[in-house]
């Protein structure tokens, strides 16, 4: 493998001995595609890159691996890095539809690879572990590749599957201590799988999805605590808080103190020279939903509820514990019982026994389900409102907005409209 860098311009031979410049996105698709113009009916072999190299590489740090210093000379930290350049420089550069005609077993192959070289990074005797310091420029490069590769929609699909972040969380765990430059690399490797989750909507797994995945394996609990190693956060990094405050269901019930994630914040705060770093302020905000949903009695954690008769509504913690709720539905509630009295006629024809399946029907409308449903209707919600305050003359302050689910044949799941 010929590859030579200067000046932002990374060539590389292709197999027919051109010379290309994959650090451009014309460049990067004419690698891939092997020097040949995609036309419809012709064939062409598969961009084979990895299957040819890996191999070697891979023979190359098992050498290193085998000495007693585990040192690696100069010409063999340039053959690894080179092969990272490369797929750094591809995965950044070629569009995406080019780079999935990459083939999955050659993507796996160097999944598989990176899996090997963080797991022996990762034993206690390695330099990593014992001072959180990088020591030669192709394990940075390895790390730098990876963060570009998972911008790429196969790369990240496979890497979920591999449970890569699992390897990576026991990585950015094993040092006690760490410099900026890993923090932030590892920190920004799992922002670009969650960046992807959002540029490939429909190719990937849910950006909530992906979020419980790196909760479960560990990396998500790693994530917050090195995102505060570097003084300045990456704003790639601070936008994963704001899309990780979506996702209510995960923080409830993985950002309390008890948990990892919620151990970690706990960790942060009590640092009090971190008090004005950029992530404490979005952490702040994510674990006091959690806190917020502790102190609330069960009934009252999937939202606020309101009076059915007169709609009194009030956030305080006193007002919704002192709410009536209707014996025989479980499902409204009321301030008094005069009021509870003077709506019976209204609500005794919808007010059936609460069942076991109507139960599970309802324990699936989360808060996250129906914010999710305001969110996207928004516009609607406000014609709507709008309407029926022209038509009835009433203030829109003082319309009540219901949220009906109905069951839907296709998926067994209901859904919420509005009434």
């Amino acid at each position: 493998m010929s590859i030579s860098k200067r000046n932002n311009c990374v060539n590389i031979n292709l197999p027919d001995g051109r010379s290309v410049n994959i650090g451009t996105k014309a460049g990067a698709n004419q690698f891939i595609l092997q020097g040949v113009t995609r036309t419809e009916g012709y064939a062409r072999s598969p961009c084979t890159f990895f299957s040819q190299n890996v191999g070697k590489i891979t023979e190359v740090c098992n050498r290193i691996y085998q000495r007693r210093n585990k040192k690696p000379t100069r010409e063999e930290i340039d053959m690894i890095t080179a092969m990272y350049t490369v797929t750094s420089e591809l995965a950044e550069n070629a569009d995406y539809d080019v780079f999935d005609d990459i083939g999955v077993y050659e993507v796996r192959l160097f999944l598989d690879h990176v899996l090997v070289e963080i797991g022996r990074m990762t034993e206690a005797s390695s330099n990593w572990a014992r001072t959180g310091i990088l020591k030669y420029h192709h394990e940075k490069a390895l790390l730098e590749g990876l963060m570009t590769l998972l911008t790429q929609r196969k790369p990240a699909r496979l890497a979920l599957e591999m449970d890569l972040f699992g390897t990576l969380a026991k990585f950015a765990s094993a040092p006690s201590t760490m410099k900026e430059d890993p923090a932030e690399q590892i920190t920004m490797i799992v922002a670009s799988l969650v960046n992807s989750t959002l540029v490939h909507e429909g190719d990937l797994t849910s950006t909530t999805n992906a979020f419980a995945e790196l909760e479960s394996c560990g990396m998500l609990e790693q994530f917050i605590r090195l995102s505060v190693v570097c003084q300045m956060s990456n704003p790639i990094v601070l936008k994963c808080y704001d899309d990780l405050r979506d996702c209510t269901s995960l923080i409830e019930e993985k950002f309390t103190e008890d948990q990892p994630c919620g151990k970690a914040c706990k960790e942060i705060f009590d640092r009090s020279s971190l008090n004005r770093h950029p992530v404490v302020g979005k952490l702040r905000m994510i674990t006091s939903r959690a806190e917020k949903r502790a102190d609330m009695p069960e009934e009252m954690r999937d939202g606020y509820r309101s009076c059915r008769k007169c709609n009194k509504m009030d956030q305080s913690l006193e007002f919704q514990k002192s709410l009536l709720k209707c014996s025989r539905c479980k499902s409204v509630f009321y301030c008094s019982k005069e009021c509870q009295v003077a709506d019976w006629k209204a609500h005794k024809p919808s007010c059936e026994p609460f069942s076991s399946k109507e139960e599970s029907i309802v324990l699936r409308f989360n808060e996250e389900s129906v914010n999710l449903f305001v969110e996207k209707n928004y516009v609607v919600i406000l014609k709507e409102i709008v309407k029926v305050s022209v038509e009835t003359g009433k203030r829109k302050g003082d319309l009540l907005l219901e949220l009906d689910f109905y069951d839907s044949d296709e998926n067994g799941r209901g859904a919420p409209a509005l009434q």
